[in-house]
Order: structure tokens, then sequence, then C-alpha cells
């Protein structure tokens, strides 16, 4: 490894044992105050500047907080995490912080199906207005990853119950999915996001698990993805390309990191 290599891999480290500090911090405050009686009620987001509802589709996102809920984060990742810039807002990392807390209940399955439930349907079982005649897309992780088997698991098992809506994700959680991928249902994508130092032995357990790939390189590794047969992400918006990321059939997928 390369003195930069050495830096970069130190200043990731120290990027993970401050979002540890900060998570362990706020954790400890939200126990201590009113907002404990709400950590039962799950933070989802309608959409985001891409991802954004047009007459033929509607987004709903959840997160889990940055660096620290990724277990599989490489040194490129973690330097280059555009997540993590949404942190500096507090409410921000206070909702994937309670997302993050509710996720380790062992009530989170059935916390977690209620919630998809009451956001896409009214009491009387009707969709809400704003999902009516439009294809339901759920991105799940906008920040943060499958921290755990059970965790993984359990998003499986409620997407199950959802066939009318379509959940994507991107995961360097390449292991873990091998060991339950049987588990995941056709309405689920989740596709392998591969940097540059993406090891030889992880990118043997993507192909293994015939997963979809999306992949962020600077200007020259575009080039050579797309020479070799990558479909490169040129929009700002995924709504004008149908969200492209969510469909199996568009196997890899590479745009310029930002």
């Amino acid at each position: 490894m390369s003195n930069r290599e050495t830096m970069n891999a130190r200043r990731a480290e120290r990027s993970r044992l401050m979002s540890l500090v900060v998570l362990t911090w706020y954790a400890a405050v939200l126990a201590g105050s009113v907002v404990l009686s709400m950590v039962s009620r799950i933070r989802f987001q309608n959409g985001n500047k891409k991802l954004s509802a047009d007459d033929a589709i509607a987004f709903i996102i959840f997160s889990l907080p940055a660096v620290l809920t990724c277990p599989g984060a490489t040194v490129e990742c973690m330097k280059n995490c555009y997540a993590r810039r949404d942190e500096r807002f507090t409410s921000v990392r206070s909702s994937r912080i309670i997302n993050y807390l509710i996720s380790k209940r062992n009530d989170f399955e059935t916390i977690l199906e209620n919630a998809i439930r009451n956001q896409i349907y009214t009491r009387k079982g009707t969709l809400r207005k704003r999902y009516q005649s439009k294809e339901i897309v759920f991105r799940i992780h906008e920040s943060g990853d499958f921290y755990s088997d059970r965790y993984m698991l359990a998003w499986f098992h409620v997407a199950a119950k959802f066939p009318e809506i379509t959940f994507f994700t991107y995961t360097k959680s390449f292991a873990m999915y091998e060991r339950n991928m049987s588990e995941k249902p056709n309405n689920f994508e989740v596709r392998a996001s591969v940097w540059s130092d993406t090891t030889p032995e992880e990118i043997g357990t993507i192909a293994r698990c015939g997963m979809s790939i999306y992949t962020a390189y600077d200007a020259d590794g575009v080039r050579d993805a797309v020479n070799n047969g990558a479909t490169r992400c040129t929009c700002e918006s995924c709504t004008k390309c149908g969200c492209a990321c969510a469909r199996h059939e568009n196997r890899e997928i590479v745009t310029e990191i930002h």
C-alpha cells in the first residue's frame, strides 16, 4: 500500500470512528428526551432532488446514518460519500438515527410493514392521492447499507408483502447478500455498488450472485467502463430515465464521481 493509500485508509477510519461517536451521543440524547415516545415511528422521505415524482412515478426513501451502517464501505467510498454531506443538518441526522434505532428493535419487521402500509394507503385501503395511477419506487438507503443479516431479511420479507411496489438499493454488503439472496422477492432490485478499490474477491461474489452493478469513477474510468459495455448515467433526474437503476435488465450503470 502506498503512502497516499495509507493516509486515505487512516482518514476513512477516523471518519468511521467519528460517525460512531456522533451516533452514540445522539442515541443517548434521544433516549433521554421526549423523542423516545416517537422512536417507533419510521421516517420516510417523499423523493429528493433526483428522485422527484411525475405523472408516472412516485418515490419513497428510507435512510440510515452514513458510514457507520456500511460494513462494506471502501476507502474510496467513504472519501467520496455524498450522503454524509446532508448529515450536517440536524433534522436529517436525527431522522436517520431514529430509523437506525428502530431497525435494531426485535419488532422492526412489523413496524416497517405497518409504516409502509400507512405511507401509501388510507385507512379505507385506497391509495393515497400522491401514489394513484403511478409506479411506486421505494429507494432504500439513500444513506446507509445493510448492516446485518437480520436487518436485510426484514426488508426482503416486508417487500414481498407489497408486490405493487418496486424496491431497490445499492449495497457493498456482498457476502451478506450472497447468504440471503434466496429470500429476495422479485420486486426488489439489489445493485452492487462498486468502486475502484473493490477487491477481486468481492467482484467474484458479485459475479456469482448475478448482481447488477452501479459504479462511480473519475472521467477516465467512466470512459473505460463505457468502452467495456457499461451504460453511462448522465441525467440529474432519475425520473427522466424511469429510474433505470431499479431495473435488473440494466446490468451495469456507471457515473462520474460527484
